[in-house]
């Protein structure tokens, strides 16, 4: 599933409630999800929404930065 909308270089920490949100709700559904950054994260939010993420276990992050990184 697309994680999110393009993100600042650095951006309020609030952008990312909106991906953690939606992939809460695919597993309150009870299904998994992989998570599609698209390469739109740079690398500092990267690191955020990651670990944002990672307590709702998605099978995998596809394109986590920017082709550049």
């Amino acid at each position: 599933m697309n994680a999110t909308e393009d993100l600042g270089w650095l951006d309020s920490p609030d952008a990312l409630n909106d991906s953690v949100e939606r992939l809460k709700a695919v597993k309150a559904g009870g299904m998994d999800a992989g998570i599609d950054f698209h390469g739109r994260v740079h690398k500092p939010m990267a690191k955020h929404l990651a670990r944002a993420l990672e307590p709702h276990n998605p099978l995998f992050i596809e394109e986590p930065l920017l082709s550049e990184h």
